[in-house]
């Protein structure tokens, strides 16, 4: 089931846009609930707490101090639509890679359909390709999508994510952490680091090192070298 929290601080708007999500599920035979949420404060200071958890928030950004907040700190990591966010604002929140946006003087049901379905790509993706990370503590499921890299250091491994923020460490062995993952996905350069493959942005042959997509660079040992074919099987000579 797909939990959504819809919040405008126009109430007639925010009714609106939540009848138009309760639409697109049905059209989309997606079974799901859609909450109109009247207090910000309060369901942001819930939510934080881990007293709720949505698959999706969709949040008028009027409120800049708890939209952003809810956007950095949820632990529970749903999918964010900006709504009726203006333009010259969109800008600072790029970072926290809302899957879509919907704007009031667009055509409300169209916008929430492809919003929705945005979200239903992305919640798919974290559900099948997550790796999943148990400690004494708490348990943690990082998409795919979001790992630049795992590195070894002092008898743990350290994963390495697309938000510096979220990087968390646990107690394992990287070739046990290997057999783990899909082959396809993931690439070992060098005893101690096993890559994204899709988040590699380029691969210097001279200095054989490998450089991502947020502008590191991982050396590539003699050892993993004979297999960089693997992640570059065909390339244009220029």
């Amino acid at each position: 089931m797909i939990e959504i929290a819809v919040y405008h601080h126009d109430s007639e708007y925010r009714k609106k846009v939540s009848q138009d999500f309760i639409n697109s599920l049905k059209q989309s035979q997606v079974y799901g609930k859609v909450y109109s949420i009247q207090n910000l404060q309060k369901f942001s200071e819930n939510l934080l707490n881990g007293k709720y958890q949505f698959d999706i928030i969709c949040i008028d950004t009027a409120e800049k101090e708890h939209a952003q907040r809810l956007m950095e700190h949820t632990s529970s990591n749903p999918e964010y639509i900006l709504l009726d966010t203006p333009a010259e604002e969109v800008s600072g929140y790029m970072r926290y890679k809302p899957a879509a946006w919907i704007h009031s003087d667009g055509d409300g049901q169209r916008e929430v359909a492809k919003a929705l379905q945005s979200c239903l790509y992305h919640l798919h993706r974290k559900r099948e390709e997550c790796f999943c990370i148990r400690t004494k503590a708490k348990s943690v499921r990082i998409p795919y999508r979001q790992i630049l890299y795992l590195e070894s250091r002092l008898h743990q491994v350290i994963v390495h994510t697309v938000r510096p923020q979220d990087v968390c460490a646990f107690a394992a062995v990287l070739d046990d952490v290997e057999k783990a993952l899909p082959e396809e996905t993931f690439f070992r350069c060098h005893q101690s680091f096993l890559v994204n493959i899709d988040s590699i942005y380029q691969l210097d042959r001279t200095g054989r090192n490998l450089i991502l997509s947020n502008g590191e660079t991982l050396g590539i040992s003699k050892r993993y070298y004979k297999d960089v074919n693997r992640i570059f099987p065909w390339e244009a000579t220029i």
